[in-house]
């Protein structure tokens, strides 16, 4: 028996937690890359998240499977390295709003990294790009979520209350290494359980990095007024379609990443 639903319904479903294996990597995978430009918090993220799903007009005869109700709404794989997370945020975020995407007749697709950037040395483990025009629109960076030195709950909290920024710039590293190679505005850190979404700007001639809240993958319908991970990335895609360029403000370049090697 088939269990459907409207394409909006579909945002307010948690992510079924990872089943991670009796062993796992044990070591952080935090490249030897840290953020040394300015940093704060991206005000309002989640408010306008909400406006952006509200605003939008959704295709009644569109459909997904609900998976609450369906065998598939639990983990069965066994993850226990980053790539077996990777695997499991494929097929929780990336397909389903790729199907979406498609559906509403929006221009954007998540893909791999060199379904869009082949000539690019580096390896983010996905991208949001647009297939129209073949130009990437958004780079995500994915971490497994079992690591302590990988909480971004814990490192953002610390951070934005005046403690010690230092985890969260080694974290924020690579990601922001990426953006601005890519010239890209928009980025993404995630270890499925945990979610921030990155945005470049420019204040007081300075470049700056603000980062959203921590956006937990286990939110859902149990609180109708809760931004859900889906949602957050359906609003980054959006927002990237219409400026996704790093923002140079008519500055020569600044010092953004530093190597720690």
């Amino acid at each position: 028996m088939a269990f459907v639903q409207p394409l909006r319904n579909f945002f307010f479903e948690p992510l079924p937690p990872l089943n991670v294996g009796p062993y796992h990597t044990q070591i952080s995978a935090i490249h030897p890359i840290s953020f040394v430009g300015k940093l704060g918090l991206w005000d309002h993220f989640e408010a306008i998240v909400r406006d952006t799903f509200d605003s939008t007009k959704w295709d009644d005869t569109a459909q997904l499977p609900i998976l609450g109700v369906s065998p598939l709404a639990h983990e069965y794989y066994h993850v226990g390295e980053e790539r077996g997370v990777q695997s499991r945020f494929t097929e929780r975020i990336s397909q389903a709003l790729t199907h979406v995407a498609v559906a509403q007749q929006l221009d954007f697709r998540f893909g791999d990294a060199k379904c869009v950037l082949p000539t690019y040395a580096k390896s983010p483990d996905f991208m949001i790009w647009n297939p129209s025009s073949n130009t990437h629109l958004v780079v995500g960076e994915l971490k497994t979520p079992w690591i302590r030195e990988h909480q971004l709950g814990e490192l953002v909290m610390t951070a934005m209350n005046g403690g010690s920024e230092w985890g969260l710039r080694r974290n924020l590293g690579q990601i922001a290494m990426y953006m601005c190679d890519l010239g890209l505005k928009y980025g993404v850190l995630s270890t499925y359980d945990e979610t921030v979404f990155l945005r470049q700007v420019v204040e007081r001639r300075k470049w700056k990095l603000e980062v959203s809240p921590v956006i937990q993958g286990s939110h859902g319908l149990e609180d109708p007024n809760v931004t859900t991970l889906r949602m957050c990335f359906f609003h980054m895609a959006s927002l990237s379609l219409i400026d996704r360029h790093f923002e140079m403000g008519g500055l020569r370049a600044q010092q953004w990443t530093e190597s720690l090697c």
